[in-house]
């Protein structure tokens, strides 16, 4: 079974001339100097070259000699996108010298990279020569280094690195009980280890040098090649995810044949599905998500609240309660003292496919409960596009998955007060994006309690369902759907009743929505627009940031097929009598199943994306359409009657680009069937007869650029021409 992530990469080592001072172990003649020469000004053009070919970005590891030797080279890497990274200043072995000059080649090659990077400091580090002193760790801990990769206890998988791991060394002299000793194991911290590996390094086989008896320099790329291959088939065949790094040196690989060697290596592996070229610093952000340090670990320096909202453990004084309708809410005070509430259920537990219901005037939250853990996300598929290289964590938080994510985050700023009258805070509704499939109200959460302290204003992220467990829809047999917005819905109500004891202004509400999250509050706002005489929006204004609607959405009937294809992939009958109950009950239909379905597209690619639609019930009226409501004016005249008094919308100019990336587009034909995803097939034809026209033998690039300027256009706003032909 084929691993199910891989991330592979290269780790560019520039030792140059400073290899030769430091460790190679020539004899610095002009000759072994040109060498090093050779690396900075041929072989490090000829790979950057070499990963422009290919579009993946690498780690520089650069000494500092080599960084002040080949200015110019090293900024065309940096300013090619790489990440740099610590390499010492000539190649010295840490081994071979005292902790004072550890740390102050450290804390100088440090203040250079960081100088050289726009003041961005380099988070990760490579050992010269693979040479850790006993001091190593704790010296890049306290320097603030995320990860080394130096290590070798593993061949393709990251580990937290131990503090002083001590052995005794074999003494013929003494009693051999003195030496008989097993190795003790230092305390296990929190500096990531990206193992290496000298199978996977191309300095040993491929470059001669005259001191070192095991150098060659003539070994035949292919025989590597090869090498490199059976390890990483062996990796993608027995392990689920795995990580391969690759060290290379411009001295070596800047060489004809070994580039040759490498776009052969490269081509191959990208026949292997999942499989993603990053950086290093990316393959330890993702271990770091996945894997937790031990509890008391020592973290880089600056790591600790990174990306957590930290709640004070044990301190009584830290804990916060509120009175809501429904009973008793206790939180807690973050690092920075605001106050923070997570997973406060807004509805009952919803069944699946169907509306979910508010909180009954009666019901009591349980007592004693404290908010103040992330523990679940809303079931999705893993298939993002958009965010493949970003770990999962970082967009649906911690715990599991579930399909009640009816539950809400409040963050007040550190002033405010339970039961204090006095505190009337503007209130910041986010609706997060995702198209509709993806994300989760925890992808913020290490922003928020500083953005409500900054701005004196309280934050409310609302967690909806996504993807078919939030909008499946069908006519025969009857599925309304749009049970995701109507989700968002019952959660606006929640907030409009409770926020009060938050510190909320209920008469100062905003609503504002990212991507998807904006698609979304344009779809409330038309809700509001044609709200019962008696009722009145829940928020005064919304901000749609780079969504919105511009056409009506597809109906259930026109949906049908989608529902249909989701029961043939699940071996269901589609025109079963019981096809629903069979549907929504979780033992004979797991949400798991549904999620690994729609990810692989076993429901085909037109069918993996799920939208609202036009219910003519609950949600979305038919009659007038909303694009005719929204034109005629009447749409802006009742929203002012219900109480919204702005609307902010906006854009970038290159939205093009993150549209582009949403679905693999390697062909034309792959064009109009994504398309097909989001918009009925006639519209999908009238709009690719607004385009350029791409020939059969159109390259991928092409392809891509273009599916982006139409999904675009037509997601955030059209140009006002195209809305002319549409129209005629």
């Amino acid at each position: 079974m084929p691993a199910k992530r891989v991330l592979i990469g290269f780790g560019v080592d520039i030792d140059a001339v400073a290899g030769w001072l430091g460790s190679y172990g020539g004899e610095d003649s002009p000759s072994d100097i040109s060498r090093g020469m050779f690396a900075g000004e041929v072989g490090v053009p000829r790979l950057l070259k070499l990963f422009r070919k290919y579009d993946m970005k690498t780690t520089f590891f650069i000494p500092g000699h080599s960084l002040e030797t080949f200015p110019e080279q090293m900024a065309a890497a940096r300013d090619a996108g790489h990440e740099i990274g610590l390499h010492g200043y000539s190649h010295e072995n840490p081994v071979s010298m005292t902790q004072e000059q550890q740390r102050d080649v450290l804390d100088h090659t440090f203040k250079l990279l960081t100088d050289f990077n726009h003041g961005k400091p380099p988070i990760g580090s490579v050992a010269p020569w693979w040479e850790q002193s006993q001091e190593s760790v704790n010296l890049l801990l306290e320097k603030g280094i995320q990860y080394d990769h130096s290590g070798m206890a593993h061949d393709c998988q990251a580990y937290y690195m131990r503090d002083e791991d001590t052995w005794t060394k074999i003494d013929f002299k003494e009693e051999a009980a003195t030496w008989m000793k097993p190795l003790r194991r230092g305390k296990e911290t929190g500096l990531v280890q990206i193992p290496v590996s000298w199978y996977l390094d191309d300095l040993p086989p491929m470059m001669f040098m005259k001191s070192s008896p095991n150098s060659h320099g003539w070994v035949n790329t292919r025989d590597v090649e090869q090498l490199w291959k059976d390890m990483f088939t062996y990796c993608y065949r027995e392990e689920e995810e795995f990580i391969f790094p690759i060290t290379i040196h411009p001295d070596v690989s800047g060489r004809p044949h070994v580039l040759l060697m490498l776009e052969r290596f490269i081509e191959w592996v990208n026949t292997h599905d999942n499989v993603h070229w990053v950086t290093t610093a990316q393959m330890a952000k993702e271990f770091r998500a996945k894997v937790k340090p031990v509890e008391g670990a020592k973290m880089p320096r600056g790591l600790e609240d990174v990306n957590r909202i930290r709640i004070g453990k044990g301190d009584i004084s830290a804990r916060l309660t509120v009175d809501t309708r429904y009973g008793k809410v206790i939180g807690g005070r973050a690092s920075n003292g605001a106050a923070v509430f997570l997973e406060i259920p807004y509805a009952l537990p919803p069944v699946r496919f169907a509306d979910a219901e508010p909180l009954p005037d009666d019901h009591k939250y349980p007592s004693g409960k404290e908010y103040l853990t992330e523990s679940s996300y809303g079931f999705q598929p893993r298939n993002d596009g958009q965010a493949s290289g970003t770990p999962f964590v970082d967009k649906v938080g911690y715990g599991k998955p579930t399909e009640n994510p009816l539950f809400l985050n409040i963050i007040s700023p550190p002033s405010f007060k339970p039961k204090s009258s006095a505190q009337a805070f503007p209130v910041k509704i986010y609706i997060h994006g995702g198209f509709l499939q993806f994300g989760s109200l925890h992808g913020v959460r290490g922003q928020d309690q500083f953005v409500s302290a900054e701005l004196s204003e309280v934050r409310v992220n609302i967690g909806y369902r996504l993807s078919a467990f939030g909008f499946l829809a069908s006519d025969e047999p009857r599925l309304d759907g749009n049970y995701g917005f109507k989700d968002q819905w019952l959660a606006l109500e929640w907030v409009k009743k409770n926020i009060s004891v938050f510190g909320g202004n209920p008469q100062d509400i905003t609503v504002v929505g990212l991507s998807a999250g904006a698609h979304s509050v344009h779809q409330i706002l038309h809700h509001v627009s044609r709200l019962p005489e008696a009722a009145d929006s829940p928020f005064q204004s919304a901000i749609l940031m780079s969504n919105a609607i511009v056409m009506v959405p597809k109906t259930p009937a026109e949906l049908r097929p989608q529902f249909e294809a989701l029961c043939y992939a699940l071996d269901l009958d589609p025109k079963s009598p019981n096809i629903l109950k069979t549907l929504q009950d979780p033992s004979l239909v797991p949400a798991s199943k549904i999620c690994e379905l729609i990810e692989t597209d076993a429901l085909g690619t037109e069918y993996g994306t799920f939208r609202g639609c036009v219910d003519n019930i609950s949600w979305m009226a038919s009659s007038p359409d909303l694009m005719t409501w929204q034109r005629s004016g009447a749409f802006a005249t009742n929203l002012t009657k219900k109480g919204v008094k702005s609307i902010v919308i906006g854009d970038l100019t290159e939205e093009w680009y993150l549209y582009s990336i949403a679905h693999p587009i390697p062909t034309p034909a792959d064009i109009i069937v994504n398309l097909e995803r989001y918009y009925p097939v006639e519209m999908v034809e009238k709009m690719m007869r607004m385009y350029r026209t791409l020939g059969e033998d159109a390259g991928e690039g092409e392809c891509t650029r273009l599916f982006g300027e139409i999904l675009s256009d037509w997601q955030l706003g059209l140009r006002s021409n195209y809305v002319q032909k549409v129209d005629t």
